[in-house]
């Protein structure tokens, strides 16, 4: 059975974190749980993103988690005020210029405050990476190693984003899956036959086009009209007949 990074996370996160993340940010219990089912995927959604950025991304990355590694040695609600300074950091580097938009499509999306959205998802991204450095250490991964392993983790990803929250895929560069190559692909296969069809009555309506057509036409009619002609003429031309002397048949 294949690593299921998304499950594993999801289980880290108990009703243990929950309560005490809703105590120390002042928010209800079922709003961080709610909030979390988004933090979850948005937080891999944009570690894979990175990861998957180049050389230099997958290396930041494979750092991270493993530097990370401790954050998930105890229980999940012990190092939360300590998280929050390490997971700030984390959010600069995975979503850069766009923490504000997540953070303010998260807090619509699970009615917490957009400064609670924040800082839970600076809570959880610590130990989401401690949870990566282990499957990393545990399988003898290297960078491009870990990054290979969360492209195979898309799908889950994906499937794991809230409805409300599918446009942020695009900014991860995510797509959903099984449909977007085909559609693509189809599009562009109509897009060339159009332009081609285009190009194709272009030149027909050219002048050039309007006087040499009907050339071509007429010579190949002169063509053919030679080529059935000579043939006529070989079938009507008779071979020379053999000339008999009539005398040399009399018998004497």
């Amino acid at each position: 059975m294949s690593f299921n990074l998304l499950e594993m996370v999801k289980n880290y996160f108990t009703s243990q974190f929950v309560n005490h993340a809703s105590s120390i940010l002042g928010e209800n219990p079922s709003g961080i749980s709610k909030a979390l089912t988004a933090v979850i995927p948005v937080s891999l959604a944009g570690i894979l993103y990175k990861a998957t950025s180049g050389t230099e991304g997958a290396n930041d990355v494979y750092q991270i988690a493993k530097n990370s590694v401790g954050n998930v040695s105890g229980t999940s609600d012990l190092s939360m005020n300590q998280n929050l300074g390490e997971g700030t950091g984390m959010m600069t580097n995975f979503f850069g210029a766009n923490q504000t938009t997540i953070t303010n499509n998260i807090s619509r999306y699970s009615g917490i405050k957009e400064s609670s959205s924040s800082s839970l998802m600076s809570m959880a991204l610590p130990p989401i990476m401690g949870i990566l450095g282990n499957h990393a250490q545990q399988n003898n991964l290297s960078a491009s190693g870990l990054a290979g392993f969360l492209s195979s983790q898309k799908d889950h990803i994906v499937q794991a984003m809230p409805s409300e929250l599918t446009p942020l895929t695009g900014m991860f560069g995510l797509n959903s899956t099984g449909t977007s190559a085909t559609t693509i692909n189809a599009d562009n296969i109509s897009g060339n036959i159009k332009t081609h069809t285009e190009e194709i009555k272009t030149i027909s309506e050219t002048p050039t086009a309007k006087w040499l057509v009907p050339l071509i036409v007429i010579l190949i009619v002169i063509a053919l009209l030679w080529y059935f002609s000579r043939s006529c003429n070989a079938k009507t031309k008779l071979s020379p007949a053999t000339n008999y002397d009539s005398t040399s048949m009399n018998i004497k």
